[in-house]
């Protein structure tokens, strides 16, 4: 009966883990889609601060739902273990956390291309700031797919 009940609990988990990997995958395309949008653009000739602008607030409409959602899966997450899991609320607290930092510091940036003239020294000041929040967010996923592994029940065996 105990390993009935053990192997309900590890799918259970896994379903929850799995939900986390589509979350991340949906993120990923849009993510994989302003990355090459900035890469052509950098190359413009031209400066391009209000399109960059415009399609970094429609990301960041993507990213901050995308944060809602492992929000909500984390709370399930540390809601599945029978008693408090310090790993898993100190995993949540520290993507909530991340997730402010990130959404501030992308807010900052499209403040910074909207504003007439833009707040960075050139253009190419300006794509690598967009390029270092690029790689503050894939950093951001590694951790939490790491902290997510680590917390990943393993069934016990038979």
């Amino acid at each position: 009966m105990q390993n009935s009940q053990d192997r309900q609990q590890v799918e259970t988990a896994r379903s929850l883990f799995e939900e986390w990997g589509r979350e991340d995958g949906l993120l990923s395309e849009q993510f994989s889609s302003m990355r090459r949008w900035m890469l052509e653009a950098a190359s413009s000739v031209r400066p391009r601060f209000e399109e960059t602008s415009e399609r970094l607030i429609a990301f960041r409409t993507v990213l901050a739902n995308h944060f809602d959602r492992e929000d909500q899966l984390c709370a399930k997450i540390a809601k599945f273990y029978e008693s408090p899991c310090l790993e898993a609320e100190g995993m949540c607290r520290q993507s909530d956390h991340d997730h402010t930092q990130l959404l501030q510091r992308l807010d900052e940036l499209i403040s910074g291309l909207k504003s007439n003239p833009p707040s960075f020294a050139s253009w190419e000041v300006a794509v690598d700031q967009v390029s270092l929040f690029m790689d503050a967010v894939d950093l951001h996923s590694e951790q939490e797919a790491e902290s997510l592994q680590s917390l990943m029940p393993l069934p016990s065996p038979e």
